[in-house]
């Protein structure tokens, strides 16, 4: 059985929440935007993209 943990809690959010982008965005007014969207999903999943 797997334990999920919350996406909430796992390190990799740390610094990556929209409070620290729009932070860095007024310290950098310069830079530009573009989106990029971020998918979390097993390993098993046999439905790849690429």
């Amino acid at each position: 059985m797997c334990t999920r943990i919350s996406l909430a809690v796992k390190k990799f959010r740390i610094g990556r929440i929209y409070e620290d982008f729009q932070k860095f965005m007024k310290e950098h007014p310069e830079c530009s935007v573009m989106e990029m969207d971020t998918v979390e999903g097993g390993r098993e999943n046999v439905n790849r993209l690429f």
